[in-house]
């Protein structure tokens, strides 16, 4: 197959660059109408009960996310000028189509009963704006009078308010929520000026836009930045502009294609396919390294350009193939897990590995046929010194030093199997944003003064209609809220009791002391009211479905990790269940926040399982290539070890495992098992020569790979280094665990693997090795005498 395709695509070359001109137009294009998502629920299978229970409960009760709030702190709120501002801020706001409602304690509606009709109402209780401090001080004490209100919107400790402004969920599920609660952002600070109002925003609409705002910028950024430092690192390391040159066009080419890729499967962009375009430049900036590396040393051999490219394909390409698919693997793993966010990300990463691999060996050969040869300036790289002096101590290490070499390893494994014990399990939805940034601060700010913003709902199903009203249910209700109002984690809950206890309050004038549930003589007083009230309908609408068997309880709580969310579950699930006997009662704890824990906890497991399916795989392409178990040792442990060190890292530094630090153990693994593969093939290239015995085909090896594996992780190194510019924390760490993991699968590929090829029976490696089961290396690796007719065939009438 190699012996023919170096020939195809420089004689239809031309063809070639219109057609991937044409292609990179349309995806560049496609790209252009991707949309971001920020769902939780992505994090789940269809299947998931969790998932289930939640749908459910919006289908009855509707969106829970849909809140944004703004909160101030402020002593003098009830002072006439600052209460008129925050009354008259709340009429701006619902001016905006997106808001459907605003609650605060200057919009609060105050239930009325009216005895000549048996019927409750409920009319806002300012309908003005107030003209006196005599007016607002009245207000202020009817306010303070409602216990229903008590502690949501206003708290009279720390002198904290809250205004609730409800979204159109039509909007904020759609590309237009980031512009649209941005602009209404805007809008408010612009009404506030000149005022002395430091507002606080949050809410999941909140946090969603500014998080995936966040996203949409710093893709472009990262492209930029990532391709602007390997650009300067190939220039240090080739000299050449005309290298920097090809190699930035091919990562351009997939980046470009990879955002229509995600566009043409649907897709909307999450946190994890927002990192492809940067992964695309750094994983395909090595394929153009190894490629060009081996032109110039082709041209250095005989200085014929077109015989030097031909070759540099037929030689290259089955070890690049499998490198790349290697990678993809490492990759295409996610598509079998159950989550749809790590699937999506799976796909469209692993089939854009592959265009990396097609592109490269298309456009590589073709740019440079149309450049001049390389001079003796842009091949001095093969002589890089320091480079050169590194890899002669490697040599001298694994023919001398080999025992040291695997006391130390084994040291290193010991050391970070311990540290690996030691990472905890965690992910906040706010996990990987900066503590000083605005969105974090703002949240610690109804944290501390509201008990949190992340919704969480308890959904009590009482098996029959009108069962959800009857004085029982409500008693084990109000029971219930005690419970959870017990937890700081927590702010004050709301539910179907409350709005009783409100009725029965304005049932006896108003009288703070009656905010209480009815007793059995007061229910038959106050059913007509509840039961013919429109108005007091809407209350309970909020509270129970139509046929008021089902009811809600519902509560915020803080952003507190998934392993404290967790164990609070199944320490109220258990409390609840003692308040409610399980064959008269099915409650289901459900909302945004237990998406969020179940999704999380799922998707590290699906990671977890994931990677080691990529390494079952990669090891099963070894077993079938070299056709030995040894061979599959040999190439893998070398590629475990600095896993383990990565795992160690953060269990000793304390970062821990989450859905944005465990991608890394993936990516890496892909991508440092390139190594092993390239150094194999060279390997078993120089055996196959016959001029070589196995130690010195070691050698050999080590001194013509080694520069480009050297070149290939200090440029990835590099690379991945440009996460930690990320204003996610998981980005950093992304960034951060990666690099070091490739530098430390560097050392093990260039020490380790061949200390083990030494140490091994040469019997064993060398026939794996020399009798592969697979042709890609057999046709491309190979050097035989029919070498030169074939790579003549390619050159002939070839016009270069």
């Amino acid at each position: 197959m190699w012996d023919k395709i170096p020939g195809f695509i420089l004689r239809k070359r031309l063809p070639i660059l219109i057609t991937v001109v044409l292609l990179t137009a349309f995806m560049g294009y496609r790209g252009s109408f991707n949309e971001i998502t920020y769902e939780f629920t992505k994090l789940l299978p269809e299947s998931d009960s969790t998932l289930i229970d939640y749908e459910r409960f919006k289908k009855t009760f509707g969106q829970d996310g849909n809140v944004m709030v703004i909160g101030i702190k402020k002593k003098d709120i009830f002072e006439l000028e600052n209460f008129k501002t925050w009354y008259e801020l709340g009429n701006f706001i619902k001016q905006d189509d997106m808001v459907k409602e605003v609650v605060s304690v200057a919009h609060i509606n105050k239930l009325t009963k009216i005895d000549s009709l048996k019927k409750f109402r409920l009319y806002p209780l300012i309908s003005k704006t107030p003209t006196t401090q005599a007016e607002v001080d009245s207000l202020k004490e009817i306010i303070l009078s409602q216990p229903f209100y008590h502690k949501i919107f206003f708290n009279d400790t720390s002198y904290a308010t809250l205004m609730a402004v409800g979204l159109d969920r039509n909007i904020i599920n759609t590309k237009q929520r980031n512009p649209r609660v941005q602009a209404l952002e805007k809008n408010i600070e612009k009404f506030l000026e000149g005022k002395d109002f430091e507002l606080h925003y949050s809410g999941l609409p909140y946090v969603r836009t500014g998080v995936s705002t966040k996203i949409q910028n710093e893709i472009v950024i990262f492209v930029a930045l990532t391709a602007l430092l390997t650009a300067i690192v190939l220039f240090l390391f080739f000299r050449s502009i005309y290298v920097v040159f090809s190699c930035l066009s091919i990562v351009i080419i997939c980046v470009l294609i990879s955002t229509g890729t995600v566009n043409l499967f649907g897709y909307k962009l999450t946190s994890l396919l927002a990192l492809i375009p940067p992964l695309i430049i750094v994983i395909g900036i090595p394929n153009c390294v190894y490629l060009i590396n081996r032109y110039h040393q082709e041209y250095h051999k005989h200085q014929n350009k077109a015989l030097a490219l031909v070759r540099m394909v037929r030689k290259i390409g089955g070890a690049t193939f499998l490198t790349n698919l290697t990678t993809a693997i490492g990759f295409g793993t996610f598509v079998f897990t159950s989550n749809r966010m790590l699937i999506e990300f799976g796909i469209i990463a692993s089939l854009n590995v592959m265009v990396v691999f097609i592109l490269s060996l298309l456009i590589i050969p073709i740019i440079l046929s149309y450049l001049p040869p390389p001079d003796q300036k842009n091949i001095q790289h093969l002589e890089n010194r320091p480079i050169n002096a590194f890899i002669q101590q490697i040599i001298e290490w694994i023919q001398f030093k080999r025992s040291k070499i695997y006391w130390v390893s084994l040291a290193i494994s010991a050391i970070a199997i311990y540290g690996m014990l030691k990472i905890e399990t965690s992910g906040k939805i706010v996990d990987d944003i900066p503590t000083d940034d605005k969105i974090y601060t703002d949240l610690m700010f109804f944290e501390d003064n509201f008990g949190g913003v992340m919704p969480f709902e308890v959904e009590i199903d009482t098996k029959k209609d009108g069962k959800a009203i009857v004085l029982k249910t409500l008693q084990k209700i109000e029971q219930l809220q005690n419970m959870l109002g017990e937890y700081t984690e927590f702010s004050p809950s709301i539910s179907i009791a409350d709005a009783v206890k409100y009725s029965k309050q304005t049932f006896y004038g108003g009288a703070e002391s009656k905010y209480s549930l009815p007793n059995n003589m007061e229910v038959s007083f106050l059913a007509p009211y509840l039961k013919t009230e429109k108005g007091a309908d809407t209350i309970l609408r909020a509270f129970v479905n139509p046929e008021k068997s089902i009811t809600r309880v519902s509560v915020q709580m803080a952003d507190i990790g998934t392993i404290k969310m967790e164990n609070l579950k199944k320490e109220v699930e258990a409390r609840a269940d003692s308040i409610f006997d399980k064959e008269e009662y099915n409650v289901t704890f459900t909302g945004s926040s237990i998406v969020f824990m179940k999704g999380t906890g799922y998707l590290i497991n699906n990671l977890t399982g994931s990677l080691i399916l990529a390494i079952i795989l990669i090891s099963g392409i070894m077993a079938v290539l070299f056709r030995s178990f040894s061979m599959v040792i040999v190439s893998i442990l070398p590629n475990l070890i600095p896993l383990l060190v990565t795992a160690a890292i953060m269990g000793y530094f304390g970062i821990n495992l989450k859905p944005s630090t465990i991608l890394v153990f993936s990516i890496a693994f892909g991508i440092s098992v390139d190594d092993t593969i390239h150094f194999l093939a060279k390997y078993r290239q120089d055996l196959l020569t016959g001029k070589f015995t196995m130690k010195e085909a070691i050698i050999h090896s080590l001194r013509e790979s080694g520069v480009s594996m050297t070149y290939t992780s200090i440029i990835l190194f590099f690379g991945f280094s440009v996460f930690m510019f990320s204003s996610f924390g998981g980005n950093v760490a992304l960034g951060l665990l990666v690099s070091i993991t490739l530098v430390v699968a560097m050392l093990s590929n260039l020490i380790l693997l061949p200390s083990l090829l030494m140490t091994m029976e040469s019997r064993i490696v060398s026939k794996a090795l020399s009798q592969p089961s697979s042709k890609i290396l057999e046709e491309s690796q190979s050097d035989s005498p029919d070498d030169d007719v074939i790579d003549e065939d390619n050159v002939k009438d070839l016009k270069l």
